[in-house]
């Protein structure tokens, strides 16, 4: 890797976005730079691929009744 390489970092669109001419959907997980995904993260159009991963894909059974 040379020393000029921009690192990319993985993240889940909240919501559609278009950047220049190519569509995004809300639900995808696309590979950005640092500063790209920092800049869509502020404006809540984007999280961390990772963020919810670790989350159950279901609700939990509410067994307190």
């Amino acid at each position: 890797m040379s020393k000029d390489a921009v690192k990319t970092v993985k993240v889940k669109l909240l919501k559609s976005h278009q950047h220049g001419q190519m569509q995004y959907s809300e639900g995808m997980e696309i590979d950005v730079p640092e500063h790209d995904a920092a800049w869509l993260k502020n404006l809540k159009i984007a999280e961390d691929a990772t963020k919810n991963s670790a989350s159950p894909s279901k609700p939990l059974e509410d067994k307190s009744a």
